[in-house]
Protein backbone atom coordinates (compact mmCIF):
# COMPACT_ATOMS: atom_id res chain seq x y z
CA UNK A 1 0.00 0.00 0.00
CA UNK A 2 2.97 2.35 0.60
CA UNK A 3 4.63 1.88 -2.32
CA UNK A 4 1.16 2.42 -4.29
CA UNK A 5 0.52 5.52 -2.33
CA UNK A 6 4.52 6.88 -3.20
CA UNK A 7 4.08 6.10 -6.69
CA UNK A 8 0.67 7.84 -6.89
CA UNK A 9 1.93 10.77 -5.63
CA UNK A 10 5.07 11.33 -7.55
CA UNK A 11 2.63 10.69 -10.52
CA UNK A 12 1.02 13.86 -9.84
CA UNK A 13 4.38 15.54 -8.90
CA UNK A 14 5.00 14.61 -12.41
CA UNK A 15 1.84 15.51 -14.06
CA UNK A 16 2.15 19.03 -11.81
CA UNK A 17 5.71 19.74 -12.66
CA UNK A 18 5.81 19.09 -16.74
CA UNK A 19 2.10 19.15 -18.32
CA UNK A 20 0.56 21.28 -15.76
CA UNK A 21 3.45 23.84 -15.61
CA UNK A 22 3.31 24.55 -19.97
CA UNK A 23 -0.10 24.54 -19.63
CA UNK A 24 -0.81 27.43 -16.84
CA UNK A 25 1.55 29.25 -18.71
CA UNK A 26 -0.55 29.39 -22.13
CA UNK A 27 -3.24 31.12 -19.79
CA UNK A 28 -4.01 34.47 -18.54
CA UNK A 29 -2.00 34.82 -15.01
CA UNK A 30 -5.55 35.70 -13.66
CA UNK A 31 -6.84 32.52 -14.92
CA UNK A 32 -3.76 30.35 -13.91
CA UNK A 33 -4.61 31.95 -10.50
CA UNK A 34 -7.86 30.35 -10.35
CA UNK A 35 -6.35 27.32 -11.20
CA UNK A 36 -3.97 27.38 -8.63
CA UNK A 37 -7.10 28.16 -6.38
CA UNK A 38 -8.73 24.63 -7.40
CA UNK A 39 -5.89 22.73 -6.90
CA UNK A 40 -5.41 23.94 -3.73
CA UNK A 41 -9.09 22.76 -2.32
CA UNK A 42 -8.15 19.53 -4.32
CA UNK A 43 -5.02 18.83 -2.06
CA UNK A 44 -6.95 20.29 0.66
CA UNK A 45 -8.87 17.10 0.57
CA UNK A 46 -6.48 14.56 -0.63
CA UNK A 47 -3.07 15.52 1.44
CA UNK A 48 -4.43 14.45 4.78
CA UNK A 49 -1.70 14.51 6.25
CA UNK A 50 -0.63 18.22 5.18
CA UNK A 51 -4.03 19.64 6.03
CA UNK A 52 -3.48 17.89 10.09
CA UNK A 53 -0.14 19.60 10.26
CA UNK A 54 -1.16 23.25 9.32
CA UNK A 55 -4.68 22.43 11.55
CA UNK A 56 -2.47 22.22 14.30
CA UNK A 57 -0.41 25.18 13.61
CA UNK A 58 -3.48 27.48 13.28
CA UNK A 59 -4.82 26.00 16.43
CA UNK A 60 -1.72 26.73 18.31
CA UNK A 61 -1.90 29.94 17.01
CA UNK A 62 -5.60 30.70 17.33
CA UNK A 63 -6.41 28.48 20.21
CA UNK A 64 -9.64 29.74 20.92
CA UNK A 65 -11.31 30.19 17.16
CA UNK A 66 -14.30 28.22 16.12
CA UNK A 67 -13.78 25.06 14.36
CA UNK A 68 -15.26 26.66 11.04
CA UNK A 69 -12.81 29.19 11.50
CA UNK A 70 -9.94 26.65 11.58
CA UNK A 71 -11.24 25.19 8.53
CA UNK A 72 -11.51 28.53 6.44
CA UNK A 73 -7.41 29.45 7.38
CA UNK A 74 -6.31 25.79 6.08
CA UNK A 75 -8.08 26.15 2.86
CA UNK A 76 -7.32 29.62 2.20
CA UNK A 77 -3.29 28.08 3.17
CA UNK A 78 -3.83 25.58 0.51
CA UNK A 79 -4.85 27.94 -1.59
CA UNK A 80 -2.56 30.53 -1.43
CA UNK A 81 0.03 27.78 -1.15
CA UNK A 82 -0.58 26.32 -4.86
CA UNK A 83 -0.89 29.86 -6.39
CA UNK A 84 2.37 30.50 -4.88
CA UNK A 85 3.31 27.73 -6.63
CA UNK A 86 1.90 28.41 -9.70
CA UNK A 87 3.83 31.90 -9.53
CA UNK A 88 6.68 29.84 -9.99
CA UNK A 89 6.21 28.75 -13.36
CA UNK A 90 5.61 31.99 -14.59
CA UNK A 91 9.17 33.54 -13.25
CA UNK A 92 10.56 33.10 -16.77
CA UNK A 93 7.67 35.20 -18.69
CA UNK A 94 7.77 37.84 -16.30
CA UNK A 95 9.51 41.58 -17.65
CA UNK A 96 9.78 44.71 -17.16
CA UNK A 97 6.54 45.35 -18.98
CA UNK A 98 4.39 42.57 -17.51
CA UNK A 99 4.92 43.03 -14.00
CA UNK A 100 2.78 45.59 -12.64
CA UNK A 101 0.07 43.90 -13.43
CA UNK A 102 1.52 41.03 -11.92
CA UNK A 103 2.65 42.87 -8.01
CA UNK A 104 2.26 46.38 -6.90
CA UNK A 105 4.66 48.27 -4.37
CA UNK A 106 3.41 50.49 -2.00
CA UNK A 107 6.05 52.39 -0.15
CA UNK A 108 8.90 52.52 -2.57
CA UNK A 109 9.23 55.99 -1.40
CA UNK A 110 10.96 54.44 1.79
CA UNK A 111 13.35 52.53 -1.07
CA UNK A 112 14.31 55.78 -2.56
CA UNK A 113 15.15 57.24 0.56
CA UNK A 114 17.48 53.87 1.33
CA UNK A 115 19.15 54.35 -1.91
CA UNK A 116 19.64 58.16 -1.95
CA UNK A 117 21.49 57.61 1.63
CA UNK A 118 24.39 55.81 -0.28
CA UNK A 119 24.57 52.40 2.34
CA UNK A 120 22.97 50.38 0.58
CA UNK A 121 19.29 49.26 1.39
CA UNK A 122 18.31 45.52 2.84
CA UNK A 123 14.72 44.49 2.50
CA UNK A 124 14.12 41.94 5.34
CA UNK A 125 11.15 39.77 5.07
CA UNK A 126 10.17 36.55 6.23
CA UNK A 127 8.60 33.22 4.82
CA UNK A 128 5.42 35.06 4.67
CA UNK A 129 2.92 34.99 1.21
CA UNK A 130 4.53 35.16 -1.85
CA UNK A 131 8.04 36.45 -0.22
CA UNK A 132 9.12 35.63 -3.20
CA UNK A 133 7.86 37.68 -5.53
CA UNK A 134 10.30 40.70 -3.78
CA UNK A 135 12.89 39.75 -6.37
CA UNK A 136 10.74 40.39 -9.72
CA UNK A 137 8.95 43.33 -8.44
CA UNK A 138 12.23 45.22 -7.25
CA UNK A 139 14.74 43.83 -10.20
CA UNK A 140 12.10 44.57 -12.95
CA UNK A 141 11.44 48.46 -11.56
CA UNK A 142 14.72 48.81 -12.47
CA UNK A 143 16.99 48.31 -9.06
CA UNK A 144 19.59 46.42 -8.36
CA UNK A 145 18.92 43.63 -6.11
CA UNK A 146 20.72 40.56 -4.47
CA UNK A 147 18.91 38.02 -2.69
CA UNK A 148 20.44 35.94 0.54
CA UNK A 149 18.69 32.52 -0.09
CA UNK A 150 18.89 29.12 -0.46
CA UNK A 151 18.83 27.23 -3.72
CA UNK A 152 15.53 24.86 -4.05
CA UNK A 153 17.58 21.76 -4.55
CA UNK A 154 18.76 22.17 -1.21
CA UNK A 155 15.68 20.12 0.05
CA UNK A 156 17.79 16.58 -2.51
CA UNK A 157 21.00 17.31 0.01
CA UNK A 158 18.60 17.56 3.27
CA UNK A 159 16.30 14.79 2.30
CA UNK A 160 18.73 12.04 0.67
CA UNK A 161 17.40 9.15 -0.20
CA UNK A 162 13.99 10.39 0.84
CA UNK A 163 13.50 11.53 -2.55
CA UNK A 164 13.17 10.07 -5.59
CA UNK A 165 13.82 10.77 -8.85
CA UNK A 166 11.24 13.01 -9.78
CA UNK A 167 11.00 14.61 -6.57
CA UNK A 168 14.47 15.40 -7.27
CA UNK A 169 13.49 16.66 -11.08
CA UNK A 170 11.31 19.05 -9.76
CA UNK A 171 13.13 21.08 -7.28
CA UNK A 172 15.86 21.38 -10.14
CA UNK A 173 12.73 22.74 -12.22
CA UNK A 174 11.98 24.94 -9.44
CA UNK A 175 15.59 26.49 -9.18
CA UNK A 176 16.18 27.02 -12.63
CA UNK A 177 12.97 28.87 -12.71
CA UNK A 178 14.23 30.87 -9.62
CA UNK A 179 17.39 31.95 -11.58
CA UNK A 180 15.48 33.82 -14.12
CA UNK A 181 14.68 36.15 -11.72
CA UNK A 182 16.89 39.40 -12.49
CA UNK A 183 18.50 39.17 -8.98
CA UNK A 184 22.18 37.87 -8.16
CA UNK A 185 21.71 34.58 -6.01
CA UNK A 186 23.35 34.42 -2.96
CA UNK A 187 23.67 30.76 -1.41
CA UNK A 188 23.16 31.55 2.44
CA UNK A 189 25.22 28.50 3.30
CA UNK A 190 28.40 29.92 1.45
CA UNK A 191 29.92 32.96 1.60
CA UNK A 192 28.60 36.35 2.64
CA UNK A 193 31.06 38.43 0.70
CA UNK A 194 28.71 39.49 -2.01
CA UNK A 195 25.89 40.72 0.36
CA UNK A 196 28.15 43.42 1.98
CA UNK A 197 29.83 43.90 -1.47
CA UNK A 198 26.11 44.62 -2.82
CA UNK A 199 25.54 47.23 -0.23
CA UNK A 200 28.51 48.35 -0.49
CA UNK A 201 27.50 49.27 -4.13
CA UNK A 202 24.74 50.94 -2.89
CA UNK A 203 22.62 48.16 -3.96
CA UNK A 204 19.34 46.27 -2.59
CA UNK A 205 20.06 43.11 -0.65
CA UNK A 206 16.81 40.62 0.07
CA UNK A 207 16.92 38.40 3.59
CA UNK A 208 13.97 36.53 4.26
CA UNK A 209 14.77 36.38 8.46
CA UNK A 210 12.92 33.45 9.82
CA UNK A 211 14.57 30.58 7.65
CA UNK A 212 16.36 27.60 8.91
CA UNK A 213 20.02 28.72 8.11
CA UNK A 214 22.42 30.28 10.06
CA UNK A 215 24.39 29.63 12.98
CA UNK A 216 23.85 31.91 16.21
CA UNK A 217 20.06 33.25 16.34
CA UNK A 218 18.50 35.11 19.35
CA UNK A 219 15.43 33.93 20.73
CA UNK A 220 12.32 37.02 21.43
CA UNK A 221 8.73 37.36 21.72
CA UNK A 222 7.13 36.49 18.88
CA UNK A 223 3.06 35.16 18.67
CA UNK A 224 2.92 35.07 22.50
CA UNK A 225 5.92 32.32 22.56
CA UNK A 226 9.93 32.29 22.11
CA UNK A 227 10.94 32.08 18.85
CA UNK A 228 14.61 31.63 17.15
CA UNK A 229 15.33 34.00 14.55
CA UNK A 230 18.82 34.30 12.59
CA UNK A 231 21.10 37.35 13.62
CA UNK A 232 22.69 37.34 9.88
CA UNK A 233 20.63 40.04 8.85
CA UNK A 234 21.22 41.58 11.99
CA UNK A 235 25.08 41.79 11.72
CA UNK A 236 25.01 42.82 8.59
CA UNK A 237 23.20 45.92 9.01
CA UNK A 238 24.82 46.62 12.13
CA UNK A 239 28.68 46.19 9.88
CA UNK A 240 27.20 48.38 7.09
CA UNK A 241 25.01 51.22 8.30
CA UNK A 242 22.64 49.99 6.00
CA UNK A 243 18.62 51.37 5.76
CA UNK A 244 16.57 48.20 7.01
CA UNK A 245 13.10 48.49 5.50
CA UNK A 246 10.41 45.72 6.41
CA UNK A 247 8.54 44.17 3.43
CA UNK A 248 5.50 41.98 3.43
CA UNK A 249 3.37 40.62 0.40
CA UNK A 250 -0.06 40.08 0.61
CA UNK A 251 -2.46 38.25 -2.07
CA UNK A 252 -6.17 39.76 -2.47
CA UNK A 253 -9.00 37.22 -3.35
CA UNK A 254 -7.98 37.16 -7.42
CA UNK A 255 -4.87 36.09 -6.59
CA UNK A 256 -3.05 39.73 -7.09
CA UNK A 257 0.11 40.67 -5.19
CA UNK A 258 0.91 44.10 -3.26
CA UNK A 259 4.27 44.26 -1.80
CA UNK A 260 4.68 46.68 1.47
CA UNK A 261 7.64 48.43 2.13
CA UNK A 262 7.52 50.23 5.72
CA UNK A 263 9.40 52.60 6.92
CA UNK A 264 12.93 51.73 8.37
CA UNK A 265 13.93 49.52 11.33
CA UNK A 266 16.16 51.52 13.34
CA UNK A 267 20.20 50.64 13.19
CA UNK A 268 21.42 50.89 16.73
CA UNK A 269 25.45 52.33 16.58
CA UNK A 270 27.66 49.49 18.74
CA UNK A 271 31.50 49.32 18.84
CA UNK A 272 33.07 47.00 16.87
CA UNK A 273 34.78 44.75 19.61
CA UNK A 274 31.55 45.66 22.62
CA UNK A 275 30.14 41.66 21.84
CA UNK A 276 27.56 41.91 24.49
CA UNK A 277 26.50 45.09 22.80
CA UNK A 278 26.18 43.64 19.70
CA UNK A 279 24.27 41.11 20.79
CA UNK A 280 21.57 43.58 23.04
CA UNK A 281 21.66 45.40 19.51
CA UNK A 282 20.82 42.22 17.40
CA UNK A 283 18.31 41.24 20.15
CA UNK A 284 16.27 44.75 19.42
CA UNK A 285 16.76 44.68 15.57
CA UNK A 286 15.23 41.32 15.63
CA UNK A 287 12.23 42.14 18.32
CA UNK A 288 11.36 45.57 16.21
CA UNK A 289 11.23 42.80 13.22
CA UNK A 290 9.46 40.36 14.79
CA UNK A 291 6.64 43.56 16.29
CA UNK A 292 6.26 44.36 12.40
CA UNK A 293 5.49 40.87 11.75
CA UNK A 294 3.32 39.63 14.40
CA UNK A 295 0.32 41.77 13.00
CA UNK A 296 0.36 40.31 9.74
CA UNK A 297 0.39 37.29 10.68
CA UNK A 298 -2.53 36.99 13.21
CA UNK A 299 -4.67 38.98 10.56
CA UNK A 300 -3.57 36.94 7.27
CA UNK A 301 -2.26 33.59 8.88
CA UNK A 302 -2.97 31.50 5.34
CA UNK A 303 0.15 33.45 4.31
CA UNK A 304 2.01 32.15 7.14
CA UNK A 305 0.68 28.89 8.40
CA UNK A 306 2.56 26.76 5.54
CA UNK A 307 5.99 28.07 6.68
CA UNK A 308 4.97 27.07 10.28
CA UNK A 309 4.26 23.83 9.80
CA UNK A 310 7.25 22.94 8.00
CA UNK A 311 9.45 24.03 10.66
CA UNK A 312 8.11 21.40 12.58
CA UNK A 313 8.63 18.76 9.78
CA UNK A 314 12.24 20.45 9.55
CA UNK A 315 12.46 20.45 13.42
CA UNK A 316 11.16 16.40 12.89
CA UNK A 317 14.63 15.95 11.06
CA UNK A 318 16.88 16.87 13.25
CA UNK A 319 16.97 20.53 13.07
CA UNK A 320 16.16 23.63 15.93
CA UNK A 321 12.57 24.19 16.47
CA UNK A 322 11.41 27.62 15.66
CA UNK A 323 9.91 28.08 18.74
CA UNK A 324 11.36 26.88 22.03
CA UNK A 325 10.40 24.92 24.83
CA UNK A 326 10.34 25.77 28.37
CA UNK A 327 14.45 24.02 28.59
CA UNK A 328 15.64 26.97 26.24
CA UNK A 329 17.73 30.07 26.59
CA UNK A 330 15.78 33.19 28.06
CA UNK A 331 14.46 35.62 25.73
CA UNK A 332 17.17 38.04 23.88
CA UNK A 333 19.90 34.90 24.81
CA UNK A 334 22.24 34.71 21.45
CA UNK A 335 22.64 30.79 20.90
CA UNK A 336 24.77 28.86 18.75
CA UNK A 337 22.78 26.83 16.74
CA UNK A 338 25.43 23.87 17.02
CA UNK A 339 25.40 23.86 20.61
CA UNK A 340 21.66 24.04 20.55
CA UNK A 341 21.28 21.20 18.61
CA UNK A 342 23.04 18.69 20.29
CA UNK A 343 21.55 19.22 23.46
CA UNK A 344 17.86 18.69 22.00
CA UNK A 345 19.20 15.20 20.69
CA UNK A 346 20.53 14.46 24.28
CA UNK A 347 17.47 15.27 25.60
Amino acid sequence: MKRLTAFVKSAAKFFYFYPVRFGVRLLPLGASYTVGGLMGMAAFYLRGRKRKAVEQEARLLFPDAADKDIDSMVRMTFTNLFQKEIETFFYPAMNEENIYGIIGIEGIGHLNEGIASGKGTMLVFAHFGANQMVMPAIGYRGFKMSQLSAPATVWTDILGNGQNLIERKTMEIKWRCEQSLPVKHINIFGSLKEAFLCLRRNEILGVAIDGGGGRERVSVEFLGKKAFFSTGSAEIALRTGCTVLPTFVLRDAKGYNTMIIEKPLPCPDVRPKDRQGRQRANAAFIRAFGQRLEPYVLKYPCHYLDFLSLRTFMAGLGDASFFADGQSPPVDDVVNMDSLLCQEKVR
